[in-house]
């Protein structure tokens, strides 16, 4: 797998999720009818790392890679390769939710500079058409760029320039908030974006148009896509998200295209590029081919999204691997339980799946532990099992903190950011 593909599988961040969208019917997902070829999720098992005796005293046996919440990619991998459709797969880690047709933004935006200081946009040659970039500033044509040119736009104090390849300034404004656009749709455009001379994002864009805002803060820039002649604005957003490898099954892409829909829609705000949200790498000409698995994929699933009983778009949560299991929302974060967002035994599609994470381990001392949850002393480090009404508890140590015995309870992913684990998909033993 290459770099692109690990920076786009979800790690452990959470992020804020609020929306609500009127439902124009249930569907299933189009090409993803159920399958009797698909075997039961929880027909296999996966063992754990064995025990070393290299390891120290507390010793963390885990699976899975990211918050292990909702669908897990690699196991989604193996059930398209054993045969599951992409209603199986998203019904199986969503338990209790249903595709459903929703009636998507008009409009879709994702942050690409946010208080920074410049930014470049370089005009690709395009053999199929003239390509150039038209600047607007409240709709007045400022400028055009031309192909194979790169103009700058830098914020200084309040003061913003946008100066051309030839060094000359073809817009300058000293009041800020207000807005200038690059209107390139269907045009490639390489956006690279600054805070002073530090890099934030470089991303290809092919639609639809960039939006800097000049604030007393610094430059934004947006991403912004419509609905257009040339697509759904949500579609093209989704053609640039890249969370899985191309060559993964069809019904995967499916499920996958489907939860980064729904994902995007419940939250229902201008989205982060990063893993912050989900993974938007821009521009790929192989992934936004008309013939690629992935646009594909999208495109047979639009306006598809996951529904709770209510018929509003669930939080569709998903991470690289669960490995064997994935969580309750209630031990990894806390907080109430949410229906779809259960442990579900995946054993089977994910021994199938060529998952790298299926194992790993990482132990400590006693001290250690003691250091990283701010007690004294700790004597003893405890978990219930997977899919057990005790782990919804949390991970439970009891220590000292200045000469008191306490017992106190964290929740898995607590314990993943103070120790540095993969997922909060383990089993814990004291040796």
């Amino acid at each position: 797998m290459t770099a692109r593909w690990e920076a786009g599988l979800k790690n452990t961040t959470r992020s804020a999720l609020f929306a609500g969208v009127i439902v124009a019917g249930t569907v299933v997902v189009p090409g993803a009818s159920a399958s009797a070829a698909c075997p039961d999720p929880a027909t296999g098992s996966m063992p754990l790392v064995p025990i070393a005796s290299t390891d120290k005293t507390v010793v963390f046996r885990g699976s899975g890679n990211g918050h292990s919440l909702g669908m897990s990619q690699y196991g989604a991998r193996g059930a398209g390769l054993l045969g599951c459709s992409a209603t199986e797969i998203l019904t199986t880690y969503y338990r209790g939710a249903q595709p459903a047709t929703l009636t998507m933004p008009q409009s879709v935006g994702v942050w690409m500079l946010q208080s920074g200081t410049s930014a470049t946009v370089t005009v690709e040659p395009d053999s199929t058409r003239t390509a150039g970039v038209r600047w607007r500033q409240k709709k007045r044509l400022v400028a055009v760029q031309d192909e194979g040119t790169t103009w700058t736009l830098r914020q200084s104090g309040s003061v913003v320039t946008l100066i051309d390849h030839m060094g000359r300034t073809r817009f300058s404004k000293t009041a800020p908030g207000q807005s200038l656009l690059a209107d390139h749709s269907g045009v490639v455009v390489r956006l690279s974006t600054f805070a002073g001379s530090s890099l934030r994002l470089d991303r290809r864009n092919k639609w639809d148009y960039t939006r800097f805002d000049y604030t007393a803060a610094g430059l934004d820039a947006q991403q912004w896509f419509r609905d257009n002649a040339e697509g759904p604005a949500m579609n093209k957003y989704l053609y640039g998200v890249a969370e899985i490898p191309p060559t993964w099954p069809a019904a995967t892409q499916q499920a996958q295209a489907t939860a980064a829909r729904t994902f995007a829609v419940r939250v229902n705000r201008v989205l982060y590029a990063t893993s912050r949200d989900q993974y938007y790498a821009g521009h790929n000409p192989a992934q936004d081919a008309p013939t690629s698995a992935w646009r594909q994929a999208i495109d047979a699933t639009t306006a598809s999204v996951m529904v709770d009983g209510a018929g509003r778009p669930i939080e569709a949560y998903y991470s690289a691997s669960a490995a064997g299991s994935t969580e309750d929302n209630r031990y990894v974060w806390g907080g109430a339980g949410v229906s779809y967002l259960q442990a579900v035994d995946d054993s089977a599609w994910a021994n199938a799946s060529s998952d790298p994470y299926a194992q790993w381990s990482k132990s400590f001392t006693k001290a250690e532990i003691a250091t990283a949850f701010g007690l004294t002393s700790v004597s003893t480090v405890t978990v219930g099992a997977k899919g057990t009404a005790s782990r919804l508890q949390g991970v439970r140590i009891t220590g000292e903190d200045d000469g008191v015995t306490v017992t106190r309870s964290y929740t898995g992913g607590n314990v993943v950011q103070r120790l540095g684990l993969r997922s909060p998909g383990f089993e814990i033993t004291t040796r």
